[in-house]
């Protein structure tokens, strides 16, 4: 056909000049929301968090998760983090940075998924919700980089079922590979939802018959599973079966959280339902989700959506319940955390495709209503940790320089242990922290004396171990150990009361040997995960 007066010989598609754009007007809006998060911690823990930043510390020396420090995660993301050590200086915010980039990825990446349905105007919005409402997982940096891989994913995958574009397909895998290298359950199982999705894809919009995609599903079925397995069994090779079993806790028996399936069910039945109540503004929310839902129903009965809409939708949900499979097996609630993008990416689906053909005037107050969600919760995001700008909430150690959330006992009982042990120990010399006290390896600068860093009952350590652990102090000559009040935890279930329950030759040991030096912080009240915390430092007889 001819070209006419309003075409051009030379057409340039106007999303070829858009194209990178709205994704950096959208990044731009995530580092604008996230960045207080840069200096605040809302709760530092003295195991948890405390492994963490051992391990991006140990990364930078040439350490190896697994094989010389105790790591219950994939291998992926402590290098990660090390590298925002070494570029950034070793504190606590530049672990938050890299955090923060995570973040602001995973917000542009359900940003590009949902607009490869919908109008980019609603799909920027779909990213601000996520930034919002997506829940942290509070106990660890590590799964930042999984929800980022898993929206990856997603995103992949909608812009393969906008276009059919094979290139996609790879982004995926490449994806969940990586994604596999964070945490190797949650990469099978989003390679187990990818590739079954892609299969229904095929067969409804008829991109590709199976024979056609032999080399897709030879790489997804074949090879990345295989390169898991190679992966891991090169990192955890020679490692003995007890020491695999508690880096990569994947039998009921390795973990202390069980309950029955339809206790489970019913604990997310009754979590959901409290959250939708917990508030008059979920309580509308709720009710919102609940009219869309039933008006997409009847616009799908009359055939009036998409039919690429319907996939996507069916794509989330069951992407929603694959992921949820930790959840299932012990009820932990936070882990249901995982599958929280999903449902916020099939909310805003929801909400665009029920309210597509109603007026101007209704979409503009949806969406007008949404925002001010929005930003009504970051505003109180900033408030809350605008008020905890205050001196005796800032951890000044010079590998921490973080404002956090807890107790001002705890960061007083933190940096009298560490200062304690910068002072009485030689430049070269290590300690022992237990039962899971890794912050103070971390902060003084020290290796762990032994791979092992936890000593809960739950963990499972044998005496075969306990004796390994003994002879390598020995060798070391550690003439220091710091034990924490967590040693004795009653109310918190698979803590157990160290020497009683569980390591009753390691307690012995320490009894026989060494002598208090020292003692700091609070050994009345029941210790927790970040509060009640109380130290004592022993000291080796006769030296």
């Amino acid at each position: 056909m001819p070209y006419t007066s309003t075409q051009s010989p030379n057409p340039r598609p106007p999303m070829k000049t858009n194209r990178w754009l709205m994704p950096l007007l959208v990044a731009s809006a995530g580092v604008l929301i996230l960045l207080h998060h840069i200096t605040y911690q809302p709760a530092l823990s003295q195991g948890d968090h405390g492994r963490d930043l051992y391990a991006a510390a140990a990364s930078l020396r040439g350490d190896v998760p697994y094989r010389d420090y105790w790591w219950v995660y994939g291998p992926l993301m402590p290098s990660y983090y090390g590298l925002f050590f070494k570029f950034f200086g070793m504190t606590v915010p530049s672990i938050l940075l890299g955090k923060l980039v995570l973040n602001v990825l995973s917000g542009v990446l359900c940003y590009l998924a949902l607009s490869a349905l919908m109008a980019p105007l609603w799909a920027f919005l779909g990213a601000l919700w996520f930034w919002s409402f997506q829940p942290d997982f509070f106990f660890t940096y590590n799964h930042a980089g999984g929800i980022t891989m898993i929206t990856a994913v997603i995103a992949a995958l909608f812009s393969y079922l906008a276009g059919g574009k094979v290139r996609f397909l790879w982004l995926g895998l490449t994806a969940i590979f990586i994604l596999g290298l964070i945490k190797v359950n949650f990469g099978l199982c989003a390679l187990f939802s990818f590739s079954a999705s892609v299969f229904v894809i095929d067969r409804i919009q008829g991109y590709a018959k199976p024979s056609g995609r032999k080399l897709f599903y030879l790489t997804a079925l074949g090879f990345l599973p295989l390169a898991f397995f190679a992966v891991y069994t090169l990192l955890l090779q020679g490692l003995p079966l007890y020491y695999i079993r508690q880096c990569l806790p994947y039998l009921r028996s390795d973990h202390p959280y069980h309950m029955a399936f339809l206790d489970v069910v019913r604990l997310w039945i009754d979590g959901t339902w409290m959250n939708m109540n917990i508030s008059w503004p979920n309580r509308f929310f709720g009710v919102l989700i609940l009219a869309a839902t039933l008006q997409s129903a009847a616009l799908v009965s009359q055939k009036a959506v998409e039919r690429r809409t319907v996939l996507a939708a069916g794509i989330l949900v069951f992407f929603y319940v694959t992921h949820l499979h930790e959840f299932l097996d012990g009820g932990v609630f936070y882990r249901t955390f995982w599958s929280k993008p999903f449902s916020i990416l099939l909310t805003f689906l929801v909400l665009e495709t029920a309210f597509r053909r109603m007026a101007s005037a209704v979409k503009v107050l949806l969406f007008g209503t949404l925002l001010l969600a929005v930003a009504l919760n970051l505003f109180e995001q900033i408030d809350i940790i605008r008020a905890k700008k205050l001196p005796e909430q800032y951890l000044a150690h010079p590998r921490a320089e973080v404002i956090t959330g807890n107790a001002p006992q705890w960061i007083d009982t933190v940096q009298r242990t560490t200062g304690y042990l910068e002072t009485h120990l030689k430049k070269d010399e290590t300690f022992f922290a237990l039962p899971y006290d890794v912050i103070y390896y971390y902060l003084s600068g020290r290796a762990s004396p032994t791979r092992q860093l936890i000593f809960f009952e739950h963990i499972n350590i044998t005496p075969e171990q306990e004796k390994d652990i003994i002879a390598g102090l020995e060798a070391k000559g550690v003439r220091t150990i710091v034990l924490s009040s967590r040693m004795r935890v009653r109310i918190e279930g698979g803590m157990g009361i160290f020497g009683e329950t569980h390591c009753p030759l390691l307690w012995q040991y320490i009894q026989t040997h060494y002598k208090p030096a020292a003692q700091f912080g609070d050994w009345v009240n029941e210790p927790g995960w970040a509060w009640n915390h109380g130290t004592v430092v022993l000291e080796k007889t006769g030296e």
